[in-house]
């Protein structure tokens, strides 16, 4: 497995292997759609729809890291291709909503109108090698839709602009969350808090995103440096889940960082224009493999926490709602409730060895 990502809604995961994309529904958990039309390191699906955006692997000229191709996917399962978008570079990211569509270069950002593919604008940027950016789900009445991503370069503090995809125009900088450059971003589904970690990898800090006077919260994963994989908020944002390489996913309850926030002035310290308070660290925690990249989530009742590693596994663990009333006997763990094997190059063919996989899950 190359890739894998959640659609905004998390219903559904897509997966990029070195033959094609597996798109599969959560709820029930099956595969809509297969391809195997050319490796895929890039695979993103818009919300609940049929259209599908993927990046090549650069092996073979028909699958170029510098093209991204968009297909719909038919009722009866079959392939269209609707376009093909061309670039100079690598293509690093693909963020995409109703309304846009985000393809992040290591030093420019092209932004475009999804119910066209009308070409809107480019932004350049400092070199950003991993394609870091976050794109908030939909606009709506009260608040309108943005675009992060960071601004550092040649130093160690973590900055980030916010930019309006509508307006084409630059919203807000905020300056040195951390002191180190950001290694993830991450809107909450409202579109109204902001979850960053540094590529230290110990403190995830969370901002309101309009709101310059609104609550600011703050979370320790842990003491050691950790690759940050994944970030993810609750629907209600009232739990927050980080994921690491390290195999441990820390679930926050994002009260606790709030709380953290009364105390008296003299707890608080300065970092760059913002105060934060002492940090808040996680109720419960998920064990995965070390050493493997990993997403997380949670499904849409709160009930349970998904995640994904990168060697094709899809598990779903059952939240605890009760809180322990002491510490003492360490951080609790959810257990394990369902696990399902997303299918890899192995398992590409016809419907009837689809179906004989399933048998066996």
């Amino acid at each position: 497995m190359l890739y894998a990502s959640f659609n905004q809604k998390i219903t559904r995961i897509c997966v990029g292997t070195k033959k094609g994309f597996l798109i599969y529904s959560i709820d029930p958990f099956k595969c809509l759609y297969k391809s195997e039309q050319g490796g895929c390191s890039i695979v993103e699906i818009l919300d609940e729809t049929s259209i599908v955006a993927t990046v090549g692997t650069g092996d073979h000229p028909t699958s170029s890291r510098r093209l991204v191709k968009i297909f719909d996917m038919d009722a009866s399962k079959k392939i269209k291709e609707i376009c093909r978008l061309p670039f100079e570079t690598p293509v690093l990211s693909i963020k995409f909503n109703r309304k846009r569509l985000v393809i992040v270069l290591e030093g420019e950002i092209h932004i475009f109108n999804t119910e066209n593919v009308s070409f809107l604008t480019k932004i350049t940027t400092n070199p950003n090698p991993k394609g870091l950016v976050a794109l908030s789900v939909t606009s709506s009445n009260s608040h309108q839709m943005l675009l992060a991503y960071g601004c550092s370069s040649g130093t160690l503090k973590g900055d980030l602009i916010l930019y309006d995809p509508t307006s084409l125009e630059r919203f807000r900088i905020l300056k040195e969350i951390h002191n180190h450059p950001l290694q993830s971003i991450q809107f909450s589904l409202d579109g109204k808090l902001i979850a960053t970690a540094s590529e230290a990898g110990t403190l995830i800090k969370i901002l309101p995103v309009f709101d310059e006077m609104g609550d600011r919260f703050s979370f320790r994963r842990g003491s050691q440096a950790a690759d940050i994989s994944s970030i993810a908020f609750n629907k209600h944002s009232t739990l927050l889940a980080v994921s690491s390489t390290n195999g441990t996913v820390h679930i926050f309850d994002m009260k606790d960082g709030q709380e953290r926030q009364s105390q008296p002035k003299n707890t608080f310290s300065m970092i760059g224009d913002l105060v934060w308070g002492e940090e808040a660290r996680s109720f419960t925690t998920v064990k995965l493999p070390q050493g493997l990249n990993n997403l997380v989530a949670f499904s849409s009742d709160s009930s349970r926490v998904f995640t994904i590693t990168q060697d094709g596994n899809f598990c779903q663990w059952n939240l605890e709602k009760s809180r322990p009333s002491s510490w003492t006997s360490g951080v609790p763990q959810c257990k394990l409730a369902r696990e399902d094997v997303l299918l890899s190059d192995l398992y590409f063919g016809d419907d009837e060895e689809q179906n004989e996989h399933d048998k066996k899950q």
